[in-house]
């Protein structure tokens, strides 16, 4: 249905275009002919326009508000999808964050794990060297000099162990009996196993398993005679050792060193501002930085509140995550404690970007907006201000619209209806001064057939009073026959007034006729008159019919507009919540609809009244001309009855000859007198009836004449009513 609707208006647009070229049409300016200067003018008028109906349309319900509402609908949809996606992301890189640093303290686990079954297995191996067990079993104590050649090569071993393994830094071999065997420090003193075996961690191992090792992170008890400090060690894993015979007869301990320890948990690539400790199963703290055990006290008081060990805690005003790994091998853990701050960091980094393109794409789109909103107020306010003088009657200015859109399309259907309605105004100016020259000459006709219809009217009067006159003299004759041969002479003179009066009625007579036949001829002048002006009547009304047309014309144009409108309120709403512009505009485009439509519904009533009054002036120019032929028929019997009235009075003419010519005989001859005398009598009631009759029609006539005037003034008055409405239009 849209695309036959564009194609009606599209050809509609081609018959404007021939229009145009054919000169029927005003044809715009050409670029290099004024269209500038035309354009500047009519945005000028439009401006003073505005300025005039600023207070039709209120600022909140312009459609540059309405687009920019819609549009930041969209602006603060995209900021709450920018602030779901900042919190996923977040929350997703938090969760990734986690998992990234629980996969490195994973792998600081495994490594941990690893050197410290590479520490025992260099342990168990020295535990089950026979050479070994054999010198502690003191089987070379007879023979000193072998005895101190095989403690020099298990010291060379241990020393070859401890320097193959670098987390190693220190390896001792301490029994109750035979000289203790120092791996880098071979200068222990003989008492090195008592002093250990009084210190408190030596307690530690008297419930060691015959194949077991024990990790701790203190041994004072050996610091001393070693002469070590705390820090040249970290961890330390003991095993038992035991002789050729299997008979336990001390200790294998192996240190790993602090720096092992220390520059594992730097190398963890941890973020800036975190903490690792590594804590051993007898308590014992190892850092990878300045820290204090105040701190880490504090700190695992707040671990202790966590429920799986693990999670967030808050420390000097600042959030970390807390995580927790076992080194199973060696009884120890890792704590790592990782700033919140840097956590989110990436995260703030997609917050920022984020804020930034809403920020960036919400101006970009309010400033689009309010260009475009202007652009669509622009081109609808030149149509509306075209509409608005046209409604006024000012038909003399076109839509000028720029571009390849639905404006200019909606321009051109305006242009056309404009340039149709006024080739109409033209075509009903036409037939109205037709109608104007019609019915002056109708008026001037009735009026002559006035006057004529008098002068009949006095004559036919006199006529009758002379025919009284004679019926009443005959009656005289008649009562005075018995003194008529007293009274002879009397009746010459009589028979003499008698041929006057004759003579008289017989001019009378032929002058009755001629003014008959005059008015017979203006009455026929009438009628033809009458004929023209129902011709011009009808062509008017045809007249009005095309107007009609061009109504429909603009109701289909109207209809057109409302279904753009309704088609893009249609896609509006398959667009969703973005479409939201789009129906705006579609609104704003059923406004201009619903006021063509009222613009050509005035029209309509204007024609129709016209229409109504055309009909009105068609029926009584009709009756008029049904009067006149009544009239005309009515003349033809007067001048039947004129002719009539001649005979008898050139019969009556004959008989006062003969009485003229007997008058010798009158007296033999009474009775013949008495009886032309009679038929005097008798032709002049006939006379006087034909007078009456012809008095009567005289007075129809006028009556039918006056009429004709009255329809003269009626079709007059009907022009200046047209001319009246038509001059409203400016072309």
């Amino acid at each position: 249905m849209a695309i036959r609707k564009k194609g009606r208006v599209e050809k509609k647009s081609n018959q404007r275009n021939q229009l145009i070229q054919s000169g029927q049409a005003a044809q715009p300016e050409q670029p290099g002919q004024g269209s500038k200067r035309k354009m500047r003018m009519l945005d000028k008028e439009i401006k003073m326009q505005q300025k005039q109906d600023a207070n039709s349309v209120k600022w909140y319900h312009s459609i540059r508000i309405k687009l920019i509402s819609a549009f930041m609908i969209l602006v603060i949809l995209l900021v709450v999808l920018g602030t779901f996606s900042y919190q996923k992301a977040a929350q997703g890189i938090i969760q990734n964050y986690e998992s990234a640093m629980n996969s490195s303290l994973n792998l600081m686990l495994r490594y941990f794990e690893t050197v410290s079954i590479s520490a025992e297995a260099k342990n168990l191996q020295l535990t089950r060297n026979t050479t070994l067990r054999k010198y502690y079993a003191g089987l070379y104590a007879e023979d000193l000099i072998e005895q101190k050649k095989v403690f020099t090569e298990i010291s060379s071993q241990a020393y070859a162990t401890a320097m193959t393994e670098k987390n190693i830094s220190e390896i001792y071999v301490l029994t109750e009996t035979g000289k203790p065997i120092g791996a880098i420090n071979n200068l222990l003193p003989a008492d090195t196993y008592d002093q250990f075996a009084a210190s408190e961690e030596f307690k530690l191992l008297e419930n060691l398993g015959n194949q077991e090792t024990i990790w701790l992170g203190f041994h004072p008890g050996l610091d001393i005679p070693a002469e070590k400090k705390i820090d040249s060690y970290g961890i330390y894993c003991v095993r038992r050792l035991f002789d050729q015979y299997d008979k336990p007869v001390g200790y294998v301990i192996v240190d790993l060193s602090k720096e092992f320890i220390t520059d594992t948990l730097k190398t963890s690539e941890l973020p800036e501002g975190s903490m690792a400790v590594f804590q051993t199963s007898d308590g014992r703290n190892l850092f990878d930085g300045e820290y204090d055990e105040a701190m880490l006290e504090e700190i695992m008081q707040k671990k202790a509140e966590l429920t799986d060990g693990k999670g967030y805690i808050s420390y000097q005003g600042n959030s970390y995550l807390l995580l927790e790994g076992n080194v199973e091998e060696v009884q120890g853990k890792i704590i790592t404690l990782i700033p919140r701050s840097a956590i989110i960091e990436q995260a703030q980094a997609v917050k920022n970007t984020t804020m930034i393109l809403v920020v960036l794409g919400g101006l970009i789109g309010i400033g689009l907006t309010v260009i475009l909103s202007k652009e669509i107020a622009k081109e609808i306010e030149k149509v509306n201000f075209v509409l608005k003088k046209s409604a006024k009657g000012n038909l003399t200015s076109l839509v000028m619209v720029r571009g390849k859109d639905e404006f200019q399309l909606l321009g051109n259907c305006v242009n056309e209806t404009i340039l149709e309605i006024k080739k109409m105004i033209e075509r009903v100016q036409q037939s109205s001064n037709k109608i104007a020259v019609s019915s002056g000459y109708m008026k001037t006709v009735s009026e002559e057939l006035m006057n004529a219809s008098d002068g009949i009217h006095h004559a036919s009067h006199e006529i009758s009073c002379g025919m009284s006159q004679q019926a009443e003299d005959t009656v005289n004759c008649v009562k005075e026959m018995n003194e008529l041969a007293v009274l002879i002479s009397n009746v010459n003179d009589a028979i003499g007034l008698m041929n006057q009066v004759l003579t008289k009625a017989d001019k009378l007579s032929y002058e009755g006729i001629d003014v008959v036949n005059k008015l017979c001829q203006r009455e026929k002048a009438t009628v033809s008159i009458t004929n023209q002006v129902i011709t011009n009547v009808e062509q008017m009304e045809e007249n009005s019919k095309e107007i009609s047309e061009f109504i429909k014309v603009i109701n289909s144009i109207a209809e057109s507009t409302n279904l753009l409108s309704l088609n893009a309120s249609i896609e509006a709403a398959r667009a969703g919540e973005a479409g939201r512009g789009f129906s705006v505009v579609a609104d704003e485009i059923r406004k201009l609809s619903a006021q063509s439509e009222q613009a050509s519904a005035e029209i309509g009533r204007i024609i129709s009244r016209m229409k109504k009054e055309t009909v009105d002036t068609v029926d009584s120019v009709r009756q008029a001309k049904a009067a006149m032929e009544s009239q005309e028929k009515t003349l033809n019997e007067t001048v039947t009855m004129f002719q009539g009235m001649n005979q008898e009075i050139m019969s009556l003419a004959d008989h006062m000859n003969q009485i003229h010519g007997k008058m010798e005989n009158m007296d033999q001859s009474k009775d013949e007198m008495l009886g032309s005398i009679q038929s005097i009598s008798a032709a002049a009631e006939e006379t006087e009836s034909a007078a009456g009759q012809l008095e009567e029609n005289v007075a129809n006539q006028m009556a039918v004449a006056k009429k004709i005037e009255e329809a003269a003034e009626d079709l007059n008055k009907e022009y200046e009513e047209m001319e009246r409405m038509v001059n409203r239009f400016t072309i």
